[in-house]
Order: C-alpha cells, then sequence, then structure tokens
C-alpha cells in the first residue's frame, strides 16, 4: 500500500455509488408520481369530454387539464435523468407506464370523440 491508498481512499467510491443510487431511486419515484399525474389529468378530461352535467368553473377545469402535459413531460424528463442508474428501476418502468397509459388513452378520447 503506498501514500495515499488509506481505507478512507477506498471507501470513497462506495459512498459515492450509495449516494447515486439514492439519486436514482428519488428519480424514479419522481418519475412514477409524474405518471400518476399524467393518468389523473386524463381522468379529468375524460370526465370533462363524457360528462355534460359536469361544468366546473374555467380556472378548475385549466388547473386540472394542465397536470396532463406536466406529468407527461415531467415522467420522460425524470426518467432520462436516471438513465444509467441500476437503482429506481422499477420506479421508472412504473412512471413511464403511467404517462404511457394516460398518452394512448387521451389518443382514443380524441379519436372517438372528436
Amino acid at each position: 500500500m503506498t501514500a495515499g491508498q488509506g481505507r478512507f481512499h477506498q471507501a470513497q467510491p462506495r459512498a459515492a455509488s450509495l449516494a447515486g443510487s439514492r439519486e436514482g431511486r428519488r428519480l424514479g419515484i419522481a418519475c412514477t408520481v409524474f405518471g400518476a399525474l399524467a393518468v389523473v389529468a386524463f381522468l379529468w378530461l375524460w370526465a370533462l369530454s363524457v360528462s355534460p352535467a359536469l361544468n366546473p368553473p374555467d380556472w378548475i377545469r385549466i388547473l386540472g387539464i394542465a397536470g396532463f402535459p406536466i406529468g407527461i413531460v415531467g415522467s420522460a424528463a425524470a426518467a432520462v435523468a436516471a438513465r444509467g442508474t441500476a437503482a429506481g428501476r422499477a420506479w421508472i418502468a412504473a412512471g413511464l407506464s403511467l404517462a404511457a397509459a394516460a398518452l394512448a388513452g387521451f389518443i382514443i378520447l380524441v379519436a372517438v370523440l372528436g
């Protein structure tokens, strides 16, 4: 062992990998939260489109619908930011799946209702 290669020096990569895994897990959870936001916003949009009796004020309507693009873009951005990290991979897959389901539902809604 030469100077500068003590125990402390060897422990630094492990600490860095733990910090990276925590960050990857946080980004994966953020991806899932954004995907869930997209699904909730899609359900709100669907309820507004299908039910003529549901007529909230415009500001509530806009707040509910604004979550759709925020959720889609946020989910994709969090997934891209977390790439290369093994931690949180299941959360990332769940978030992207939720965002894809919301987007597919929106496309079907537009195709059916015009």
